[in-house]
């Protein structure tokens, strides 16, 4: 199934030129819709090592034209889950598994790689904004802080400061990380040891109650990424998840005959999303328990296969392809 060009062309202003951001950027540009980004920091930036793409993320980045072993993405091969004693909870082999999470799922061609957070970024950016490929390219504008967001009227107001200097920049302490981890295993002490000063900031990790939807009111404004469900890492679920969010608005958005469409649009969208990520976000707050303070997470309780199976055969664009064809095919059939 392909993703078709709009009858209208939408002009979609997207607050956060992050990975859930320019996915959607570069989804909608190909439904023929003019995309602007608009983002706080001076320039692109990302901080953090390797991100999980995941078998989910991974299908549908491939149709997007990203390939994250092209920007020196490498194959997960294994995954050990230990206790901060050292305890071992959990060992996959993931090239012997990998099937198995994938079963009876059309998925087989998709790969689990690690990848810097950097180089998707880049290569999210460089398909979005490219005078190549399909539809109008997107725009991206730093340095733009945003002040308020009217849904009702899809007005972003923006302030004048040059740039935001936010807890994702902050610089961190070692005395401090070493003290958070001073009942980890020797072995993770002395690696912690070995960082430079110079080079630790603060990475903080968020969490929300759930949001009783991904849309406003009016139809008008949709959250996507973070920003409608900050994830836990404990199942490297967060960037998947936001990609997801990304395909899913460049498809509702496509086939679209009216600009009076779009509230009914972004409902497809929420009831495309709502369910799967606000489900892996609940899996992603049991697993992961604290391993330090209390026994409360097991081994037995902590089963990842059990987790693994829900998120990974997934393929979020023909998901939302389905739901959009359903509410089409309803549409024709209530003209006659």
């Amino acid at each position: 199934m392909g993703q078709t060009k709009a009858a209208v062309e939408l002009t979609v202003l997207i607050v956060g030129a992050g990975i859930g951001g320019l996915t959607a950027a570069i989804a909608l540009r190909r439904a023929g819709h003019h995309v602007e980004l608009f983002d706080s920091t001076p320039g692109p930036s990302e901080i953090g090592a390797a991100i999980n793409i995941c078998y989910n993320a991974d299908v549908v980045l491939r149709r997007l034209g990203v390939n994250v072993a092209d920007a020196g993405g490498v194959r997960m091969e294994r995954l050990r889950l230990v206790k901060a004693s050292g305890e071992l909870l959990q060992d996959q082999d993931f090239l012997k598994n990998s099937q198995a999470f994938l079963k009876d799922s059309h998925q087989y061609q998709s790969e689990y790689r690690l990848t810097l957070r950097a180089a998707l970024h880049g290569q999210l950016r460089e398909v979005a904004t490219s005078n190549e490929g399909h539809g109008p390219p997107a725009k991206v504008s730093y340095g733009r802080s945003v002040a308020s967001v009217d849904a009702e009227t899809a007005t972003i107001s923006f302030t004048d400061g040059s740039s935001i200097a936010g807890e994702w920049h902050r610089p961190a302490d070692k005395s401090e990380l070493l003290e958070i981890f001073s009942e980890f295993e020797p072995k993770v002490l002395a690696m912690l040891e070995k960082a430079d000063p110079k080079s630790l900031r603060v990475y903080p990790l968020f969490d929300m109650d759930t949001l009783p939807s991904f849309i406003s009111p009016t139809g008008r404004l949709a959250l996507l990424g973070d920003a409608a469900h900050p994830f836990l890492p404990h199942l490297a679920q967060g960037g998947a998840m936001a990609i997801e969010d990304g395909v899913a608005l460049g498809v509702m958005m496509s086939q679209l005959e009216s600009f009076d469409e779009v509230p009914e649009r972004l409902k497809l969208y929420n009831e495309a999303r709502y369910e799967r990520a606000t489900r892996i976000q609940e899996y992603t707050r049991i697993v992961g328990g604290d391993s330090v303070k209390s026994d409360e997470n097991s081994a037995a309780k902590l089963s990842l296969n059990e987790y693994m199976q829900y998120p990974y055969p997934h393929d979020e664009q023909l998901a939302s392809e389905a739901i959009l064809h359903k509410y089409l095919e309803s549409k024709q059939t209530a003209v006659y």
